[in-house]
């Protein structure tokens, strides 16, 4: 199988259903091009009702997302963060960057198995 570190992954696929250049329109006439307009309130709500939650939080990319997971943790200086072994270094990178330590985590590594 060799060093997959060096391989490329897709991150993902876009995925257009249609309705795209309507909803931009939308946003374009309501003036509403930022994080805090109706449709990102929507958007959220819908998230977090699909994921059986009481609140959910749309974020600009993973990185972003990230940081506020590890705020929402409380996690610092110290802790240890469990990272899979294909991540990307940007999530490495964010550990770092507030003194926690990364660990690689192989593939078939279970949550379940940290106590």
């Amino acid at each position: 199988m060799g060093d997959l570190s060096a391989q490329a992954f897709p991150v993902n696929t876009p995925k257009f259903w249609g309705n795209e250049k309507d909803l931009l329109a939308k946003c374009i006439e309501t003036g509403w091009i930022s994080s805090e307009g109706p449709s990102v309130k929507d958007f959220e709500s819908k998230l977090s009702a699909r994921c059986q939650r009481r609140h959910g939080i749309a974020c600009a990319n993973g990185t972003a997302a990230l940081d506020i997971a590890v705020q929402a943790l409380g996690l610092g200086q110290g802790d240890e963060a469990r990272a899979l072994h294909l991540s990307r270094k940007t999530q490495v990178q964010e550990t770092k960057q507030l003194k926690i330590n990364p660990k690689s985590t192989p593939l078939g590594f279970k949550c379940s198995q940290v106590v």
